[in-house]
């Protein structure tokens, strides 16, 4: 009889001193459900948006299973039949490393048969494998199950049906888990699941030999799969293969590749995933009228045209929820209750009481609370929990890879493909995180380069972008903002890659099902990373109050406004405005928050200009570390002096432009 589990959080002080024996690696194509899942079993939080390689690094979180405490690695959604794919060098790396894991191959009820014939390799190699079915709910909304036990028979393996999402079937997971453990009997014969001709084996026989000969536990199969999709390399190095073994080994499996074995092995192993689902899934029932309602509202959101106005649409939600609704109504009386009730009591004592540089650091005009707390919590975070909320809200409908794949011609043109959209995704939300995903996207230093660039050129953050939803104005002034940054990207994106003659790459995305979004998933989500960036900003924001402090006392803070004001005045602003983008150079979203702070003082044409600039500005401090150890110091330096030069550039020629229309 099984036992009763309770599920403790990851970071509980309990589980300090524990001994790790296991790993549990969660793996399997993007878009399955992993991170979801991972969340379930380990209540540790991982950004969960359905597009493409969200996960792009390892996350860790620890599971309590029969009182022992085991680490659960939540690995990159990887296309693990695609060649030369970034995200699949880490998933066989991890896997592969240690056999005494156990690994959690998760797919798609919905897409089972291409699924599963991304796993069926590993399967038939794995000592200790679990086949996790996700989504079993959305496949009987359309009137179809899964008999998990022929599922389970033919593979050889246990399998559980889950629902990540709504929580159900992990217990099942957790059980099944327990009991691969405790029995500890490991494969000692492999099933064979995909049947090949005696023509194949005996070519297959040929390798065999090679792999003995390297200690290898794994299928000449296995080897031959892995060298025509491009990672012996890493295998070499993770399997610790002497390099005279490696050369062997490899030329023999070259040369049953080039008679074209492994293109017969990946045709058969899709042959035997759709033998099995026919088998295994079964007609229930008509389908529910949510599914039918909700493939007619995707073919409406993937059309150009209607597909178009629908992302026009949802502009304009995001303007109004957290420009009108959040800054206009919710931070103006944050801000009205910050002044009466903090800065105007500590300007009034600090100035009565204490010298100038004491009353100058914490209150006045560049004070520690009067500057930055008040910019951190009665402006920025608000701001900041709305523009979240919306972006949760269209991740757990599944819209935005939907926008992907109504953007990937716009990519294509930059030499870029849909996959691109993933750090731009990214990078709504932190664009220093974006960066680092670009290591998933593309082996292209090129196409790095590229999308590194435009992020650090084009593309806010979601605490800036909220600020600047909040800051302009009108409609109007919003679309002129949005066409406007929109057209830089794409010139800049254009001329670099002509310059550069960036690879067009390939990529076909497979877009996860539409869902009705769940309130407590968009309520984690949100809580998170409003969390997340008061731990990681605030702090900053209180660095550079204390810097410009030391400017000011100094009297240096006025003689770099001076310089700065300079361009400022020529854009046709007025000088009030030229801290702003001082503190911009710390973080945009900060500067952002000094031109929201002064925005009466500023006409509509003012705050076009003054949002397009701060948008086009700088990266911040973090995204610029990250710059010169990724691309190296000259590639950050070059990006920080382009990012000056086109947003003051486009800054004057727009207010000239604005002059003239209005």
């Amino acid at each position: 009889m099984h036992k009763h589990h309770v599920l403790r959080d990851s970071h509980d002080e309990d589980h300090r001193d524990q001994r790790i024996d296991k790993n549990i690696i969660l793996a399997g194509p993007p878009n399955v459900g992993k991170s979801t899942l991972f969340y379930k079993m380990t209540k540790h939080y991982v950004w969960t948006a359905n597009y493409p390689g969200t996960t792009f690094d390892l996350e860790y979180g620890y599971v309590k299973i029969d009182g022992d405490r085991l680490k659960v690695i939540d690995t990159p959604g990887a296309n693990l039949l695609s060649p030369n794919e970034p995200a699949n060098n880490i998933v066989y790396d991890i896997i592969l490393s240690n056999r005494n894991n156990v690994v959690v191959l998760i797919v798609r009820a919905i897409e089972l048969e291409n699924d599963l014939a991304q796993v069926i390799h590993l399967v038939e190699e794995l000592d200790r494998v679990i086949l996790v079915v996700n989504g079993i709910d959305e496949l009987e909304d359309r009137g179809y199950t899964i008999d998990i036990d022929t599922l389970s028979n033919f593979l050889g393996i246990p399998v559980v049906a889950i629902s990540a999402l709504k929580g159900e079937g992990i217990k099942e997971l957790i059980l099944t888990i327990e009991d691969l453990i405790k029995n500890n009997i490991p494969r000692t014969s492999r099933k064979e699941i995909v049947r090949l001709p005696e023509s194949v084996k005996k070519d297959l026989n040929f390798l065999k030999k090679y792999v003995e000969e390297a200690g290898l536990n794994l299928s000449p199969k296995f080897i031959v799969m892995l060298e025509l999709l491009g990672y012996m390399d890493k295998l070499r190095y993770t399997l610790g293969i002497s390099n005279e073994t490696y050369s062997l080994l490899k030329n023999a499996a070259e040369n049953l590749n080039k008679k074209g074995t492994g293109h017969l092995l990946l045709r058969y192993q899709y042959r035997e995933a759709k033998k099995l689902v026919e088998e295994s899934i079964l007609k229930t029932r008509p389908r529910s009228f949510k599914s039918m309602v909700l493939e007619r509202i995707d073919s409406v959101l993937l059309h150009p045209v209607l597909g178009s106005i629908i992302a026009f649409l949802v502009l304009i939600f995001i303007y109004y929820f957290v420009g009108v609704f959040g800054a206009g109504i919710i931070v103006d009386y944050l801000e009205s209750l910050f002044e009466t009730y903090i800065s105007e009591p500590l300007n009034t004592f600090f100035s009565n009481y204490t010298p100038y540089p004491i009353y100058a650091l914490i209150a006045g005009e560049y004070g520690v609370v009067t500057l930055g707390v008040k910019y951190a919590f009665a402006i920025v975070i608000p701001i900041v929990f709305f523009f979240t909320i919306a972006i949760s809200l269209l991740e757990d409908i599944g819209y935005l890879p939907r926008l992907s794949a109504l953007l990937d011609r716009v990519f294509a043109r930059m030499g870029l493909n849909g996959r691109a959209v993933i750090p731009f995704v990214l990078g709504l939300g932190c664009v220093t995180l974006a960066t680092l995903s670009t290591r998933i996207v593309s082996d292209s230093r090129k196409q790095r380069a590229l999308i590194i660039l435009l992020l650090s050129l084009a593309i806010p953050c979601s605490a800036q972008q909220g600020v600047v939803f909040a800051l302009l104005p009108s409609i109007t002034s919003l679309l002129i903002w949005l066409f406007v940054i929109v057209s830089i990207m794409l010139v800049v994106g254009l001329i670099a890659s002509k310059l550069y003659g960036v690879p067009r790459t390939g990529f076909i995305m497979r877009l996860p099902p539409l869902s009705i979004p769940s309130i407590n998933t968009i309520a984690v989500k949100t809580y998170t990373r409003v969390k997340w960036y008061f731990v990681e900003v605030f702090p900053i924001f209180i660095i550079a109050s204390v810097i410009i402090w030391i400017g000011d006392i100094l009297g240096l803070f006025d003689v770099v406004i001076k310089l700065i004001s300079v361009p400022v005045t020529t854009m046709g602003l007025p000088q009030e405005a030229s801290p702003a983008f001082i503190y911009g150079f710390f973080r945009r979203d900060y500067g952002a928050a000094g031109l929201f702070d002064i925005r009466g003082l500023l006409t509509e044409q003012q705050l076009i200009v003054s949002s397009v600039v701060i948008t086009l500005f700088v990266p911040c401090i973090a995204q610029a570390s990250i710059l010169a150890k990724t691309m190296g110091k000259k590639f950050a330096l070059a990006v920080y002096i382009l990012t000056i030069s086109v947003a003051f550039t486009v800054g004057i020629v727009l207010s000239r432009f604005l002059m003239l229309l209005w």
